[in-house]
């Protein structure tokens, strides 16, 4: 029981070029920017699933008097698959978590860098879970990203069959919503 709760908690926690200043992503952001939703004033909502890839050990484990599971520095990587080349890629997270063993019930929390396949540039996103009941973050973009903010709202981990990284993993599903800037002019 304790894995079974342990998994989804650190597992939501989530281009070379050569010397030139032009952009040598197979696809630049300025080219992308048409896929967002211009109705939506630079705003774009996308549905997709965040697969569960692998994880490392935590920096530290202990069990309080109680029944209190405390993981810190947990780390895992997790392929993000949205149809969306701002979203596309792989993500790393470092959490901490905090979980009552006796109900299964806990909150974590933890940095997610995800590094769309498209673009050079992450995003770094701040992120809350609650056990059992999904999790939501916001982050900012880094690189050709940058001046955008993702919002991130998924379901928790519970999708079993469609991990396309590790089959044996869950996946989960995600909506995200993707602000960009508004265009000058």
């Amino acid at each position: 029981m304790r894995y079974q709760i342990l998994i989804p908690a650190v597992a939501f926690l989530g281009a070379v070029g050569a010397c030139t200043d032009q952009s040598t992503s197979p696809t630049a952001v300025t080219e992308i920017m048409p896929l967002l939703s211009v109705e939506a004033a630079q705003r774009t909502e996308v549905d997709g699933l965040v697969h569960a890839c692998g994880s490392t050990p935590p920096d530290g484990i202990k069990i309080t008097p109680g029944g209190t599971l405390h993981i810190r520095g947990a780390g895992n990587w997790n392929q993000w698959v949205f149809g969306h080349p701002l979203l596309d890629g792989f993500e790393e997270i470092v959490g901490d978590a905090n979980i009552n063993l006796n109900t299964g019930d806990g909150r974590a929390h933890g940095v997610r860098t995800l590094r769309p396949d498209a673009v050079e540039g992450t995003w770094e996103i701040r992120n809350q879970v609650r056990i059992g009941m999904g999790g939501w973050g916001v982050g900012h973009g880094t690189g050709e990203l940058h001046g955008m903010t993702i919002k991130v709202r998924g379901e928790g981990f519970h999708t079993q069959g469609q991990n396309v990284c590790n089959p044996s993993n869950p996946s989960s599903r995600v909506h995200v919503t993707i602000i960009a800037p508004a265009a000058s002019g």
